[in-house]
């Protein structure tokens, strides 16, 4: 990527910025279609550079994009660490990111992370590779972490969340949220002070602006560009000075200018009570706007459009001093001092990875003096038989914006590879850059005489008297001592012990030589009591109480305990149930430090002495169909307790038809310890089962006129059936409807008897008595009917010269049917299954009938 002066203003002569030349080659991405360069973010000094490309295909996923950040090194870019991949597939990690001021800690936001939801992680780099800081900030929204900010120190980062405006804190665990705001349309970019107590957040036409006060964040500022920023004016970029003072809106798609002119909104809240408004209009196409990035004062700012430019402040007045022609630009970032500029540039009309090209501008600017660091102080031990250290110092490099890496030349103290005496050296080394500037740093050498005499020594067992007591001597324990210089004492760290000291002690033997350099060994002293505890128990009663428990403590069954050293008595409290009366035999025991046990048993006695509590209800019992009733204890129970299991029994318990009506029972409550205890109750036996009646099969009645059916008294027949569990037939009562008696007319009628036990309940049964009315009609044409013979004594002849088929039904003097069936003339009819007696037959032949008497006798 090749950027040269094209444009200066007419302010030139006031510019701090002659001429801009490329740092370093071009930064090529490595993915096609990844739009390596999509996001850019830079150090204060530029040194450092974050690349975005989110729009990558990494490790097999499609669009999870990815991040790498890269140092100046000897006028070369050199990456730093790992590549930072997304997880997710479309999840777009790096469209968004910022580095904070040295470039150690690096906001990346992953918008289409977690299914959509979004989040930002936040990384710092150390031991050569980037490790996660705290907690991801997981997303609220879809799109979370469309755009993120870093404070100069990275522990204060600001993002948005779709609608959502969020300020976090690092409290050196985890990220905590200190400020939120929902706006009323979707912010697209973030802003944030060198020092983290000012944010800014807007959308396509609202800028949010949050300050902290006291460790308290308020939303101060809230206001939409009316005018400038209108429904055409496109996404939206935001940059904020390091001081906060200044800040710059830019929406490449705004018209004010032309198609697609673009414009940048720079405001400077030096004075809060009066804000300074600048409007940068661009022209047809040019999109300025397209990304805006101030410097730490806010005097410079770098604006994308077609091409890079640059503006610089004097007063209340911007003025555009550099256009860098080459390569059109997707995103810039500028650094702290407005000197250095890093810009992506993605090809979209190929399928390029895109690049990133970092400038600087020269002339009118001063040279950077290099910058060193300084390793940490170093501190050394003699070596062994010598008193002093063979050092060897780091060989150290400083890094110089215009020469790269500078290796630094040692100006003070003992060279490399000299013996060190003991005490503080001074090392001092200094770079010195082409310009002729320097950059110096000295760091301390301390050596140190810790050579010691030489201890061995042997271990040893003790065990402890009666008195608890045991006693040690240096001879016991110190094997051999030596020294190259002389021993000048030795002494033990501890010679007396107690039963405080039983186990294994480390005790130290020190032996000191002539110049103050102590030699040790240890001895284990094994410090043993073998001396059992004394104990002696005593028996003891007790009684459950109303829960039926009982419990007893260790120390109300022992008497005494006592040992050499202190005895400690087995604290247990034991719990006594229902299942325990009687006696139980309990064992306790007393122990000391060494584990020296003594047991004794003691015999608890459990009883209970408590009665069950009866509770009785009354109730209600129905006879089966078969005039029987049970019922059970619990029936009658009405919660009877007992502090232990309740067994419970009743006097009575069956019941028939001669119980009908109140009975007293007896309900009995015994306990497992035998105690016992009563209640009585009302058991009301009731018969509720109505009688069973069977009616016989409905009957069919046919008169011949001027025959009558008289109703007959059906209640004494033995077609009638009536039985009931506790009333004897001759006590039930039977009612018939219709009385006996009627005379009943052609038609059908119900014929209903009741019965009622002694109990009152009653049972019902019917039957439908038909009654058919034969009507005599005379005979039409020749008909000339005959029967033969007449009497009969099985089979009969019906002659009809004028009919061929005969419909002839057989009646019996009560009027009920006895044969039917259809014949033709002069068939016979087989009677033989009628008994003896008169009936009428009835002849039907259309709408012509005839009746005639037949006898039947054998």
């Amino acid at each position: 990527m090749k950027f040269f002066l094209v444009i200066v203003s007419l302010v030139t002569s006031l510019s701090l910025f002659g001429q801009w030349d490329q740092i370093g080659q071009d930064v090529p991405g490595t993915a096609e279609y990844g739009e390596f360069g999509f996001q850019v973010s830079i150090s204060d000094d530029g040194s450092t550079i974050a690349v975005g490309a989110p729009f990558a295909n990494e490790n097999g996923m499609n669009y999870n994009g990815m991040v790498r950040v890269y140092r100046l090194e000897g006028g070369n870019w050199v990456q730093m660490g790992s590549t930072l991949i997304g997880a997710n597939n479309d999840e777009e990690s790096g469209a968004a990111l910022s580095l904070n001021e040295d470039g150690t800690i690096l906001a990346v936001a992953r918008p289409w992370s977690d299914d959509g939801a979004g989040s930002v992680n936040v990384y710092s780099y150390s031991n050569d590779d980037w490790t996660l800081l705290g907690n991801s900030l997981d997303g609220a929204a879809q799109g979370s972490g469309a755009s993120v900010a870093l404070s100069n120190n990275g522990f204060v980062v600001a993002s948005t969340k779709g609608s959502l405006c969020y300020v976090h804190e690092y409290d050196g665990n985890d990220w905590v949220l200190s400020a939120a705001r929902s706006a009323n349309e979707t912010m697209r970019a973030s802003a944030i002070s060198a020092d983290g107590t000012r944010v800014m957040f807007s959308g396509q036409n609202w800028i949010h602006y949050f300050d902290e006060v006291n460790d308290v964040w308020t939303s101060t500022v809230n206001m939409m560009l009316v005018g400038d920023d209108g429904t055409n004016a496109g996404p939206s970029f935001l940059s904020m000075s390091g001081d906060g003072n200044f800040f710059a809106k830019g929406a490449e798609q705004n018209t004010d200018g032309g198609s697609n002119a673009g414009k940048v909104i720079v405001i400077d809240r030096t004075n809060e009570e009066s804000w300074v408004y600048t409007n940068i209009t661009g022209s047809t196409a040019q999109r300025l706007g397209k990304s805006v990035s101030l410097n730490h004062d806010g005097s410079v700012m770098s604006v994308l459009g077609t091409v890079p430019r640059i503006y610089e402040r004097s007063g209340d007045t911007w003025s555009l001093t550099a256009t860098l022609l080459g390569q059109a630009s997707s995103s810039a970032a500028i650094s702290g001092a407005g000197d250095i500029l890093a810009t992506g540039y993605i090809d979209f009309s190929t399928t390029e990875a895109g690049q990133v090209g970092v400038m600087r501008a020269f002339g009118n600017l001063p040279n950077t003096a290099p910058s060193i660091t300084c390793p940490n102080d170093l501190t050394l031990n003699t070596d062994e038989g010598a008193c002093g250290a063979l050092v060897e110092l780091e060989i150290l490099f400083a890094s110089d914006l215009e020469d790269g890496s500078i290796e630094a030349v040692q100006t003070d103290g003992l060279p490399d590879g000299s013996l060190f005496p003991v005490g503080m050296n001074e090392v001092a080394f200094t770079a010195t850059d082409s310009q002729g500037l320097t950059a110096t740093c000295a760091y301390t050498v301390t050596v140190t005489d810790i050579e010691a005499p030489a201890a061995v020594c042997g271990d040893v067992t003790l065990q402890l008297n009666e008195q608890g007591m045991a006693t040690l001597a240096l001879e016991q324990v110190l094997v051999e001592s030596a020294d190259n210089c002389g021993i000048d004492s030795e002494s033990l760290s501890e010679s007396a012990f107690s039963c405080d000291n039983l186990g294994a002690l480390p005790v130290l033997v020190t032996v000191t030589d002539i110049h103050g350099n102590e030699g040790t060994c240890t001895s284990v002293v094994t410090i043993e009591d073998v001396i059992a505890p004394e104990i002696e128990c005593q028996n003891l009663t007790v009684q459950l109480n109303e829960d039926g428990m009982a419990e007893v403590q260790s120390g109300e069954l022992v008497l005494t305990y006592t040992d050499n050293c202190e005895a400690t008595l087995e604290q247990n409290t034991y719990e006594f149930s229902c299942d325990d009366l009687g006696m139980q035999s309990i064992t306790l025991s007393a122990s000391d430090a060494s584990e020296n046990t003594t047991t004794c048993t003691a015999q608890v006695t459990v009883e209970d002495l408590i009665a069950p509590e009866m509770t009785c209800q009354n109730i209600e019992v129905e006879l089966d169909a078969g005039g029987q009733a049970a019922i059970t204890p619990n029936e009658v129970d009405q919660g009877s307790t007992d502090n232990c299991s309740l067994s419970l029994s009743l006097t009575t318990s069956n019941f028939n038809c001669a119980d009908v009506g109140v009975n007293t029972v007896t309900l009995q409550g015994q306990d497992a310890a035998g105690n016992t205890a009563t209640c009585l109750s009302e058991v009301t036996v009731v018969d509720i089962t109505a009688p069973e009646v069977t009616c016989q099969a409905d009957t069919i009645i046919t008169l011949v006129p001027p025959d009558q059916y008289v109703l007959e008294d059906f209640t004494t027949s033995s077609s009638l059936m009536a039985n009931d569990a506790c009333t004897i037939g001759a006590n039930l009562s039977i009612v018939q409807s219709p009385a006996p008696g009627l005379d009943l007319e052609a038609g059908n009628h119900l014929i209903t008897f009741t019965v009622m036990d002694e109990s009152g309940n009653e049972g019902t049964c019917s039957f439908t008595i038909t009654v058919d009315v034969l009507d005599q009609v005379g005979e039409t044409g020749e008909s000339n009917w005959a029967i033969y013979p007449n009497p009969t004594s099985d089979m009969i002849t019906i002659e009809s010269p004028h009919h061929e088929l005969l419909n002839v039904q057989v009646f019996d003097l009560m009027g009920r049917e006895v044969c039917a069936k259809v014949l033709s003339t002069n068939q016979s009819l087989d009677l033989s299954h009628l008994e003896n007696g008169e009936y009428v037959v009835a002849i039907f032949a259309g709408a012509i009938h005839k009746m005639h008497r037949l006898v039947v006798m054998r």
